[in-house]
């Protein structure tokens, strides 16, 4: 009986492949003929486009809401087809994308990538800024710590020589002594 089951069910797929065009049903996966409006085997209709999501790693119509594919288990990304606006930077109106004017108060629109673009640059202005800053900031540290290291050096010469002068004492006066408790 299972066999005869398969050889039907052969013998029913044999002319969907030849003849090449198929359908998926989106429920529960069945192939159908490439022109049917249903699914032979649950009855889902399988022609209304806005109620699939098309898995993009397999190709497999989705339910519109899956968040995995029910073929490949790829996750399902929504196209969402949002119009982008211009917004007015003068009174707030939302302007077709390819304005150049609002067509509200007739000001000239800055477009978003434009918009980015200067926010990009102003951001960058101010970085470099800051790293001018930072430049100068650390010249004066670094004038304050040769001015510390001279002073330091100077001190140590001093002392140096200060220990130098009082070792050549400390030996005349010895050599003196020297003389004297001699004689």
């Amino acid at each position: 009986m299972g066999t005869s089951l398969s050889r039907f069910l052969l013998l029913l797929f044999i002319p969907l492949l030849l003849l090449g065009g198929e359908k998926i049903c989106p429920r529960c996966g069945a192939v159908n003929p490439e022109d049917a409006k249903f699914c032979w085997k649950c009855g889902a209709p399988l022609d209304e486009e806005e109620e699939y999501i098309i898995c993009p790693k397999c190709g497999f119509k989705n339910p519109k809401g899956a968040k995995f594919c029910a073929r490949c288990g790829a996750p399902l990304v929504e196209e969402k087809k949002e119009e982008k606006f211009i917004i007015c930077p003068k009174c707030g109106f939302k302007n077709p994308p390819g304005a150049k004017f609002c067509a509200r108060c007739g000001a000239p629109l800055v477009k978003e990538e434009k918009a980015e673009e200067s926010k990009k640059d102003e951001n960058l202005e101010r970085i470099l800024q800051e790293i001018e800053g930072l430049k100068k900031e650390i010249k004066g540290l670094k004038k304050m710590w040769l001015m510390e290291e001279m002073k330091r050096k100077e001190k140590e010469k001093k002392m140096m020589d200060t220990m130098l002068y009082l070792g050549m004492g400390a030996f005349c006066l010895g050599y003196v002594l020297g003389f004297i408790i001699a004689e």
